[in-house]
């Protein structure tokens, strides 16, 4: 694999290697992986979706990487020359030795992975050779059958490594399980869109994945282009194998490649996948690089107002898959007050409540809203009630304000009417005694 300025995007974060015992390690080829055969990769067996790449956002920046190895004696520590020569922390694979319990750490401010190594298989003229796998200082990739150096010039080679080169008809199978992490957090980071990069593939590379339900094939491989998978004018290919789920590329014994810069496969992965790590082998025929890159599906979010009000805060965001917005703010014009959000699609929070494209959602709720696909929150505004004042009695009479003399006479009238009710019945009983008398 040609490794463009020593970048090779290893997307995720964090790696845990763990190689387990193998019986034999000079065992014949049990992933059944053969440079031979098979379709020219391109959109016959893979998915050309361009918008869908350009979507695509790696969780990983793999020149800055934070590599921590196990208190192991069986890492060793030399010097790889590749464009330059780098730090190289490695194991040495032979007969004695298939690096069971090792393992390391890859992380970044946002990411981590867990890697567990599965068994690394050696097949072809190995003659208890000893061949390399391990991580070159800063950067999130897979090192396969290098040369190792005691110096940082790279000039005197370490006894006893050798390099895995086409001519000696040498194969290096390392299996691994990955996981993917959010930094800080046991739990599995998963996504409905959540991708693993297949990148750069060349320099006599094989890829297999060996979960079931998430092999590769025509229905989980995308591309930006078929063009971009092959390398211009050349007769060897990147291949796939469909009867063995696999990805190869062609080599000659002139150490020639199937070489070009974008020959990229993205792999869809599922739930079960993510939950269960992502169980992968990468093959080496010749000394190469291969990244441990994860790829989440970025979603478009925006801000709209009614003819009403207007959007203060942001107006647009881009929102990976599964996380959620920030928000945004809203502000009425003149004469009218703000009512409600709502979003153009259905959606769902994170405590799993569903909201209906057109129901009102609040602020707070749509900080909550799970992104998986491109959303519109519109702010609607209504008029501006103003307070109404009481209403007076309509008497008839004026409601002009009353003066002193007016008040004195009303309250002396009542008064007076009071009084004479009060009266009435001693007035009847009097008359009543003055006709007896008569």
């Amino acid at each position: 694999m040609k490794i463009k300025g020593m970048k090779l995007a290893a997307g995720a974060v964090m790696a845990v290697f763990l190689l387990s015992s193998s019986a034999d390690v000079f065992a014949a080829n049990t992933y059944n992986i053969n440079y031979a055969g098979g379709e020219i990769l391109g959109s016959d067996n893979v998915q050309i979706r361009p918008e869908l790449i350009e979507s695509l956002v790696p969780l990983f920046n793999t020149d800055d990487v934070n590599i921590s190895l196990s208190n192991s004696s069986k890492w060793q520590t030399g010097y790889l020359s590749s464009e330059g020569c780098h730090k190289f922390s490695y194991l040495k694979i032979d007969s004695n030795n298939t690096g069971n319990g090792v393992s390391a750490t890859l992380s970044n401010d946002k990411y981590t992975i867990d890697v567990a190594f599965n068994g690394v298989e050696l097949e072809g003229n190995t003659d208890d050779k000893g061949y390399t796998v391990g991580f070159v200082e800063k950067m999130g990739l897979v090192w396969g059958g290098y040369q190792v150096y005691s110096d940082a010039e790279c000039t005197n080679k370490v006894d006893g490594v050798e390099r895995a080169l086409i001519s000696e008809d040498v194969r290096i199978f390392v299996r691994m399980n990955i996981k993917l992490h959010k930094k800080g957090s046991s739990e599995i980071y998963k996504t409905n869109d959540m991708f693993f990069g297949i990148t750069d593939i060349d320099a006599a590379q094989s890829y297999k994945i060996l979960n079931s339900g998430n092999e590769l094939t025509s229905g989980n491989m995308y591309a930006k282009s078929a063009e971009g998978l092959q390398k211009e004018g050349s007769s060897l290919k990147n291949r796939f194998v469909p009867s063995g789920n696999y990805i190869y590329s062609e080599f000659d014994d002139g150490k020639d490649f199937a070489m070009k810069g974008d020959n990229n496969v993205y792999v869809k992965l599922t739930s079960e996948t993510q939950s269960d790590g992502l169980d992968i082998v990468f093959g080496f025929a010749e000394a190469a690089a291969s990244g441990v890159e994860y790829y989440n599906k970025q979603y478009k979010v925006a801000y709209v107002s009614d003819d009403n009000g207007k959007i203060t805060g942001i107006k647009k965001e881009d929102v990976l898959s599964g996380n959620n917005p920030t928000g945004s703010t809203q502000e009425p014009n003149e004469g009218y007050e703000f009512t409600h959000w709502t979003a153009d699609v259905d959606v769902t929070l994170k405590d799993g409540k569903v909201i209906k494209a057109g129901e009102k959602i609040t602020e707070a709720q749509i900080k909550q809203v799970v992104v998986t696909q491109d959303i519109e929150f519109k702010a609607y505004h209504s008029p501006e009630l103003k307070p109404e004042e009481p209403a007076a009695p309509n008497t008839g009479a004026s409601t002009e304000e009353l003066n002193a003399t007016q008040i004195v006479v009303s309250v002396l009238g009542i008064g007076l009417g009071a009084l004479m009710i009060g009266l009435l019945p001693y007035l009847n009983r009097k008359k009543i005694g003055f006709n007896k008398r008569g």
